[in-house]
């Protein structure tokens, strides 16, 4: 936003006053909307010495002229402020003096008799702890009851990764200018900024462009736009063809659940490879999806010798899915190195099969674009080393640095699931909701990748797309069944439900 906000300034010729102007308009209107159905509302506006508090003085005005009672509680004295935010303060010392107050203790601020506040502090400008005289005031904030609008961010929440100090607002609606910041998408921030309205403040689509921006949150249309429609004369061989690798002995249900997701998400044919000792097993729990039994010498676990099992079908599968259920005997990480090197039929990497390549990234580099990789944070930070700590707290970064260097596409699953491809694009994940915390969960979105891959999709738009339909089907599952109670293979059952919404 700043790189943008500076173009449309300095090139375009796009006049601050214009966008604060804007930006008041688009705060006072979602004020009115929330306070209607409100007996004579009154409303406090807590502002800042900044553009932040410029925009708050700048609402003010838009709510007296459309006859909302509102006071405006100002941290600072006048000559604190500059520019266009003491600009707007003017216009308000002018015609609505009376409304005017100037704080710098907490004390002096009681919004006991107001029925919204207003906080326009800081905004994008938290970054780190906060500091006298904002620091009382925000904890003031943080406790009141009643409703609160946040302009751009709520004061004390970092807009770059949502991370808080001592104290942050929680608003119920905040007014973000633009584009949403990545803050809003990950906890606390996403749980603190409540429902978030993008305004559109004036702009202009140059600007987006020049800003160059490389972080994306998909929406429906996107990710409709990427199915492939299917063709009146195909047949199942046409329609894609995914060989799933897993399972071992006490494992057996995970890479059943990845079967049945690819198939469920539309692929022609799934060939499941099992250790052979366990394939009685796999041919109860599979019906529609073929076994492939392959020697494990009787072990309940691939090994090395099993990979000559395989080769015949690589040149028969469109795309592969390796790790659920695999287990970690080093013989099955030897078996998952031959298969990465023996094909370069896209692959997609799961659970198990992940730390193999902990003491192997040259291998992974060597499998390159067409390869997904979808680790949770505690896999992702062993797989390439990272501390937990880190990979929590900068999940944006890390998954962009990991799938440059190596030219991978890495789904980094979370709350929300960021997903990275070789150019250093990312895409944060909107759907999907806690009751997904769910052992299968993962292996669920690993057969849908893998069968979206199959179906025609290159692996980055499979990994970006099986990621939104995986949280979508979790959506339909939990509005229906509650989150609490859902299992993995509730979120394969509304996989019809999910693509109805999408068509």
């Amino acid at each position: 936003m700043l790189v943008i906000e500076k173009y449309s300034i300095d090139s375009l010729r796009v006049t601050i006053t214009a966008l604060m102007e804007a930006a008041g308009l688009k705060v006072a209107e979602a004020v009115m909307e929330l306070l209607t159905g409100v007996e004579k509302p009154k409303v406090a506006l807590v502002c800042g010495k900044g553009n932040n508090g410029g925009d708050g003085l700048a609402a003010a005005r838009h709510l007296t002229a459309n006859g909302i009672e509102n006071d405006v509680y100002l941290i600072g004295s006048a000559k604190s402020l500059k520019g266009e935010a003491l600009a707007n303060l003017q216009i308000l010392q002018k015609t609505q003096a009376e409304t005017l107050n100037f704080v710098t203790k907490a004390a002096a601020l009681d919004l006991s008799r107001y029925d919204l506040v207003v906080d326009a502090v800081l905004g994008t400008g938290t970054s780190g702890e906060l500091r006298d005289p904002v620091k009382p005031i925000v904890e003031g904030l943080s406790s009141y009851p009643n409703m609160i609008v946040a302009v751009d961010m709520p004061t004390g929440v970092n807009s770059d990764d949502g991370s808080v100090g001592e104290f942050a607002v929680k608003a119920d609606v905040t007014v973000t200018m633009g584009i949403p910041k990545l803050g809003m998408y990950f906890s606390p921030g996403r749980e603190l900024c409540g429902r978030v309205l993008v305004a559109q403040i004036g702009f202009p689509a140059s600007a987006l462009e020049e800003g160059r921006v490389d972080s994306y949150i998909p929406e429906q249309n996107d990710i409709a736009g990427l199915i492939p429609e299917l063709d009146l004369n195909t047949y199942k061989q046409r329609a894609g063809k995914v060989l799933a690798i897993g399972g071992s002995k006490g494992m057996t249900g995970a890479i059943v659940l990845s079967s049945r997701a690819a198939l469920s998400t539309g692929c022609g044919l799934v060939k499941t490879a099992v250790p052979a000792s366990l394939n009685d097993i796999f041919e109860v729990k599979l019906t529609e999806e073929m076994t492939l039994p392959v020697d494990d010498g009787d072990n309940g676990f691939f090994t090395p010798l099993s990979s000559s099992g395989l080769i015949e079908h690589y040149e028969w599968a469109d795309s592969i899915l390796i790790g659920p259920g695999l287990g970690n005997d080093p013989q099955t990480a030897e078996f998952v190195v031959k298969v990465a090197e023996s094909t370069r039929i896209p692959m997609v990497i799961d659970a198990d099969a992940l730390s193999v390549f902990k003491e192997r990234r040259s291998l992974i580099a060597h499998l390159g674009a067409s390869a997904v990789l979808t680790p949770h944070h505690a896999e992702f930070a062993e797989a390439f080393e990272f501390p937990i700590d880190m990979v929590k707290k900068n999940p944006v970064s890390l998954a962009r640095e990991t799938a440059v260097k190596y030219g991978i596409n890495l789904v980094l699953k979370g709350a929300p699931t960021v997903t990275a491809d070789p150019d250093g694009m990312i895409y944060i994940n909107p759907t999907g909701n806690p009751g997904m915390a769910t052992a299968g969960s993962g292996d669920v979105l690993t057969g849908m990748i893998a069968s979206l891959i199959a179906q025609g999709l290159t692996p980055k738009d499979a990994a970006l797309s099986g990621v939104y339909m995986h949280g979508l089907a979790g959506d339909a599952a939990a509005a229906e069944l509650g989150q609490r109670p859902m299992k993995a293979s509730d979120i394969i059952r509304y996989f019809p439900a999910m693509f109805k919404t999408l068509a």
